[in-house]
């Protein structure tokens, strides 16, 4: 087949250009205003007592490094020449051993913080107690004021009128010196809001509620902002044109601005990212989902700013846009980080798993506020340095300035903390800071290690059990309705659906959700016939992600014990051209049948499972030494093949044998089916778990986890570029742009070293060496996977700003 290997070329001469960096050896002076609290310092919960007092400055804590030194198992030597400062833990981090230790008890402490966190605040959750049924008009009006009575810190009043029947008049105002704080209000909250007290009336004063009414401001203007009226058993809204200054209508299409985000910040400090992004009328909501623990280990100043550089990327793609949004580790399905970018391009975020994005706060905020008690604000003139710090002899990149105060060294305790493997957490309400340094046990004492580890293990474990015991407790409690903490009412269950299901694959398709008792639910899913040629080429586990991901929500937002059951039908019926998809649970997971979800032409229902089944047991029983059985399964738009092995020495096996193999099954199963649409997996039938997913179509091969094998393969043969004396590192990150075609991103850390860089970037004869060197590294890739790349070369933290392309 014919290949195209193209990469973009990302070179700092050209940003070097346009950004004035400074210059090491120098600095400036400035006066800085730093807030002291007198804060208590725990080191590994026992108390830490420094002469020079710590301090905050823009939210981030400040220690004194000369004396925290005296007081720990590190030195430290600042060189003013030189602008270098050393901290020497006499080799603590550089043995492998300890350092493996420190990371994993570091990653441990970060979730412990993180469940303590989660359990003390649920732990506020379930004293609260749900709400009875409600039998009169001023208890309904009572109610509504006690829970919707503020948005967005705005209070209103509400007036509640019953005309006649199931008819009633919500008419709700709000004082005229708060307009300005309302107008601010984006749109889609507002609706949110509205709708809230829509099912909260039914839910528990009349089921058959017909509502109708305004928002305005109250004397002497009277401006009519919002008006709503109950359509079809939803609420229908008609923002005024009196509120120009009130956010507008966005048009946001979500695959281009999901395709943007992939290609400018898949990743960050070695991190992977992938979005989604979910359109709205007026704002949207972006999720981020990470699968690498290593995020665990980025301090505050890290996580800002990533989001600092996601805002970026987003003003690129469109400036002004109200961002919602949600950081996921995907391998935990969990919540790790809620963030808001509003329109004026402020970050707000927090990383407390109970907090969610409508009463999000910076963590450098809530840093900046402090317990009652002694505050000072004191002046100070500092000298800002702009030093190399060298942590036993090797160099560390630092995200924040550190100051030099007569003769100690101030540096943030954030970076301090990437530095030296630490956990951290600054209770406010306490004034306490609490820090966590595996590095005192580390001292190749590997009996005393293994036993702190087994103890951080099972306090890990037993926080989990309790989380879980709290939950249990929360859940069998009504939570206050809210879009972004629980919906109580099955009316709202299914407009959350509609607001961010309906738009399936470009498909506007109409949903329907109803109770059915028992914790048992019925989804059902119809779309346009005219669409069927559409639909039918959708991939059958992108329709399974699809209903999964309703699934989730209706367990995380509604009922956590749920069951689901219903179909996917095209409308009106044509026996032709049908799709007739069901769905159901047993034993916790969803299982679907796909019988009728394309015509009987492309089908694969005359298939014989077991026929492909012999040939694969006759004909591809061994492979490499290992012996495999088969499972093939048919449906309507794929067939599914699984191996089950039992021999360890699969495990052993190169990436070139593992593709070997999968090449050789793609041949046998093409020689009894041609044209196979296959999804697979290779499965250790001892350990029943999954040790490689991958799938045939159109002759291709494709395994993610292939993938991510070859990206290690890349960076043990084709990480290091030397040219004169000068070596460079990097990482390799492989995405399959679509069928052909594969992005190649190489990650090097050029600005740390600049000097070095300049040597090459700015020589024809380095720049065509390393041209040489990309070449070999997509040639490989290219020839292993038969496919087009395209290769790209980033800083860590940086979009390329210089584009060469090279034929």
């Amino acid at each position: 087949m014919k290949k195209k290997i193209c990469f973009l070329l990302s070179t700092l001469l050209c940003f070097l250009s346009f950004v004035n960096f400074p210059v090491f050896g120098q600095g400036y002076s400035r006066t800085i205003t730093g807030t002291f609290t007198n804060m208590d310092i725990f080191l590994n919960n026992i108390p830490l007592y420094l002469s020079e007092e710590p301090f905050f400055y823009e939210g981030e804590v400040y220690l004194p490094l000369n004396n925290l030194a005296r007081q720990m198992y590190f030195s430290t030597d600042y060189d003013e020449t030189t602008q270098k400062i050393a901290i020497n833990t006499n080799g603590t981090l550089n043995h492998q051993t300890s350092q493996n230790f420190s990371v994993e008890a570091l990653q441990r402490d970060y979730s412990i913080f993180a469940l303590s966190q989660k359990i003390e605040s649920l732990g506020g959750e379930v004293s609260k107690t749900s709400s009875n049924k409600i039998d009169a008009a001023a208890d309904i009006v009572g109610y509504l004021e006690n829970r919707y009575g503020y948005i967005q810190g705005v209070p209103v009043t509400f007036d509640f009128r019953n005309p006649r029947d199931n008819d009633y008049l919500l008419y709700i105002s709000f004082a005229p010196k708060d307009r300005t704080a309302f107008e601010g209000i984006a749109r889609r909250s507002v609706e949110y809001w509205l709708e809230d007290i829509f099912y909260a009336i039914r839910e528990f004063y009349d089921f058959k509620a017909e509502v109708e009414g305004f928002v305005r401001s109250g004397a002497p203007s009277y401006n009519t902002y919002v008006t709503f009226e109950t359509k079809n058993d939803t609420l229908a809204f008609n923002f005024r044109a009196d509120n120009e200054s009130s956010t507008g209508p966005i048009q946001v299409d979500r695959r281009s601005l999901e395709y943007h985000l992939e290609k400018n910040l898949s990743s960050y400090h070695n991190i992977n990212f992938d979005y989604t992004v979910r359109t709205n009328q007026y704002d949207i909501n972006l999720i981020v989902y990470f699968n690498d623990r290593d995020f665990y280990q980025w301090g505050s100043s890290r996580r800002k700013n990533y989001l600092e550089r996601l805002k970026r990327e987003i003003n690129s793609f469109e400036e002004g846009l109200y961002v919602y949004g949600t950081v996921i580790d995907d391998a935990a399905d969990e919540e790790i980080l809620y963030f808001v970018f509003d329109d004026e391009g402020t970050i707000n975020f927090h990383d407390n798993l109970s907090d969610k994005p409508s009463t999000v706060q910076s963590r450098r905020e809530e840093e900046k506020s402090t317990p009652q008690g002694t505050i000072l604000h004191r002046s100070m003139n500092v000298w800002f340095l702009y030093p190399q710090l060298e942590v036993d002899g090797r160099s560390f990149s630092l995200l924040k300035e550190i100051f030099l105060m007569g003769d100690e060294v101030y540096i943030a305790l954030s970076d301090l903390a990437d530095a030296l493997y630490w956990a951290f957490d600054y209770h406010s309400e306490k004034n306490q800071l609490h820090i966590l340094d595996n590095n005192y046990y580390s001292q190749q004492n590997t009996f005393l290690e293994a036993t702190l580890l087994f103890e951080k293990r099972a306090e890990e474990e037993r926080l989990y059990e309790n989380l879980a015991s709290i939950k249990e407790q929360a859940e069998k409690q009504k939570l206050l309705p809210s879009h972004y903490q629980n919906i109580e009412t099955s009316g709202r269950m299914q407009s959350y659906l509609k607001d961010y299901f309906e738009d399936f694959e470009g498909i506007e398709t109409s949903i329907g959700f109803s109770d059915i008792g028992e914790h048992s639910y019925r989804l059902r899913i119809t779309y346009p016939a005219s669409d069927y040629v559409t639909f039918k080429n959708i991939r059958r586990n992108t329709i399974e992600g699809w209903i999964e991901d309703m699934f989730h929500a209706i367990k995380e937002l509604y009922d956590p014990y749920a069951e689901i059951s219903g179909s996917i039908r095209s409308t009106p019926y044509d026996e032709n051209n049908f799709t007739y998809i069901t769905f159901d649970v047993e034993d916790r997971e969803l299982l679907f049948d796909f019988e009728d979800h394309e015509n009987q032409a492309t089908s694969y229902r005359n298939l014989d499972p077991q026929r492909l089944e012999r040939a694969l047991d006759k004909n591809l029983w061994r492979f490499t030494g290992v012996s495999f059985r088969y499972e093939v399964l048919r449906n309507r738009s794929n067939i599914d093949i699984n191996a089950y092995f039992s021999n360890t020495r699969f495990y052993d096996w190169d990436i070139f044998e593992k593709m070997d193999y999968l090449k050789e099954l793609l041949e046998e199963a093409e020689d009894v089916y041609d044209n196979l649409t296959v999804s697979g997996r290779v499965i250790d039938d001892f350990r029943n778990k999954t040790a490689l997913d991958f799938s045939f179509k159109d002759g291709k091969i494709r395994s993610y986890d292939l993938l991510r094998d070859v990206e290690d393969y890349l960076d043990k043969n084709y990480g290091r570029f030397t040219y004169n004396n000068n070596t460079f590192t990097f990482t390799y990150k492989i995405h399959e742009k679509n069928d052909n075609t594969f992005d190649i991103k190489l990650e090097g850390d050029f600005f740390q070293e600049e000097n070095q860089w300049r040597n090459i970037a700015g020589n024809d004869t380095g720049l065509q060496a390393f041209e040489a060197f990309l070449v070999d590294a997509l040639a490989f890739i290219s020839n292993f996977w038969e496919a087009d790349v395209q290769g790209e070369v980033v800083d860590k933290a940086y979009s390329p700003v210089m584009i060469k392309t090279v034929p």
